[in-house]
């Protein structure tokens, strides 16, 4: 195990902070690569420490790569604490209100919000929602024509805003769903303008002031749907997980209140879509860019839906799929870096931690480990015939306490929504596409990716792609 303190003096000067200012920036726009070649320079076993800007609080930012680290940070959940991931605004604001879903939950409030969640979230109750999955992928498919070009980020985010919005406000038009989730959006898109941080005063024409109505019109809206279910507690109409978390009982027979039923709901929302879409375009462009392993999982598909549509039944059916799904979510962790605040004296790789340090682990870095994975960034289904990670070694849901407590559900999401597009198109990329990362939170194209639409009869090859998406994987290699 090695430790490091990433090029600066033991002792932090000023000269040393200001040094931390170029890290941060590269961290901020591209926290994969960033830790990625912290671990080609360290070993995939180390801790990296950053003096913060200045030391003026002698906090320091540290890095934790490998399995090893991975399960302090993650598993040690009364040592570090998880941070927001949306600005906070002032006290008693919408925004500060809005942010506080499970991710803010500390200690018996967290393991008693998780108690309640478990069985809204379960297999059993996936059901009432699949029929429901497969119109909408359906119904979003059916506008891709063959012969045309789809911007593959952009549709796929309509479609998961849709998906999202029906498991959890089932019975909401498509109309409401497209609604609240573009007001969430903008909250999320607000929460990452330079100018808050820089300038964060609620004044007429500031963004901040934006962000902040923002955040009133998302709460608003989604008090108007509680009003609605508490009011009418027996209609069919107002079943759905809104509902389900609405009349749920902690073990003191409380429930949750309005304020942070508002809270979960956005966290949920704003958690679940880009996520998922995010996964789901990666997944097309590798198979974009391997017709044969496509064909292959077309065949498969075919021949255990027999010419229909997923079921909860036969989507279980499906190996190669979930191994691609796997071998994907191995490259392209959603969450690439998970950030963590100490809240109490700890060691991490050799480092002394202190309370208020700001901390981090990779799964993108450990998924890269080639002791773990042989020809890491090769894409590789048939390795999950024989490769049995640990849970700190394959973590694309997180660990420990915080692990995704909606990963079955996404699992399935993702299961029935590439069947389908794998079933019914054809794709590939433009000739001179290049593909770059951008990890603001979400592991995601940092640009559009425009994609070729095709009858699903027709013969596609591979394009020579650009971009440090080759540091990625081996992108170019069926070319």
């Amino acid at each position: 195990m090695s430790v490091q303190l990433a090029q600066i003096h033991q002792t932090p000067s000023i000269l040393s902070g200001i040094s931390f200012v170029p890290f941060l920036a590269r961290f901020l726009a591209d926290s994969a690569g960033c830790v990625t070649r912290f671990a080609d320079r360290y070993g995939h076993d180390t801790a990296v420490a950053v003096p913060t800007p200045f030391n003026l609080s002698k906090r320091k930012y540290v890095v934790g790569i490998g399995a090893r680290q991975n399960q302090t940070v993650l598993g040690e959940s009364s040592a570090f604490r998880t941070t927001g991931y949306m600005f906070n605004g002032p006290p008693d604001s919408a925004m500060s209100r809005i942010r506080k879903g499970l991710l803010h939950s500390r200690g018996k409030e967290h393991a008693d919000i998780r108690s309640m969640l478990q069985p809204v979230f379960s297999n059993k109750s996936i059901a009432k929602p699949f029929g429901q999955f497969i119109r909408i992928t359906r119904e979003q498919t059916d506008t891709w024509q063959p012969g045309t070009q789809i911007e593959l980020w952009r549709e796929l985010c309509l479609l998961t805003r849709r998906l999202s919005g029906r498991i959890l406000l089932t019975n909401e038009s498509d109309e409401s769903l497209d609604d609240l989730s573009g007001k969430i959006q903008r909250v999320v898109d607000q929460t990452f303008n330079k100018w808050n941080f820089l300038f964060p005063y609620d004044m007429a024409g500031a963004p901040f002031r934006r962000m902040l109505l923002a955040a009133e019109d998302v709460e608003q809206t989604l008090l108007k749907m509680i009003r609605r279910r508490r009011d009418q507690p027996d209609s069919p109409e107002n079943r759905d997980v809104l509902s389900d978390l609405i009349h749920a009982k902690f073990g003191d027979n409380s429930s949750l209140s309005d304020p942070q039923l508002v809270g979960q709901m956005v966290f949920f929302f704003s958690a679940s879509f880009e996520t998922t879409a995010t996964a789901l375009t990666w997944m097309l462009i590798v198979l974009s860019q391997q017709p044969a392993l496509r064909a292959e999982l077309n065949d498969e598909i075919q021949s255990v839906f027999g010419g229909g549509e997923p079921t909860l039944e036969n989507i279980g059916k499906l190996e190669l799929l979930e191994r691609v799904i796997k071998e994907s979510l191995r490259l392209f962790p959603p969450l690439p870096t998970l950030a963590r605040v100490a809240v109490e004296h700890s060691e991490l790789g050799g480092i002394q931690i202190n309370p208020g340090d700001r901390v981090a682990v990779s799964p993108y870095a450990t998924h890269r480990n080639p002791d773990i994975f042989s020809d890491p960034i090769r894409f590789r289904p048939d390795r999950w015939l024989n490769c049995k990670p640990s849970l700190w070694q394959y973590l694309p849901f997180g660990g420990g306490p915080r692990y995704c407590v909606a990963a079955n559900y996404a699992m399935v999401l993702l299961k029935v929504c590439l069947s389908m597009m794998v079933s019914r198109y054809q794709y590939s990329l433009p000739v001179g596409t290049r593909i770059g990362r951008k990890t603001r939170i979400v592991l995601r194209p940092k640009q559009g990716v425009m994609m070729n639409i095709h009858k699903p009869d027709r013969i596609c090859y591979a394009n020579w792609i650009g971009g440090n998406i080759n540091e990625m994987i081996d992108i170019n290699r069926y070319v």
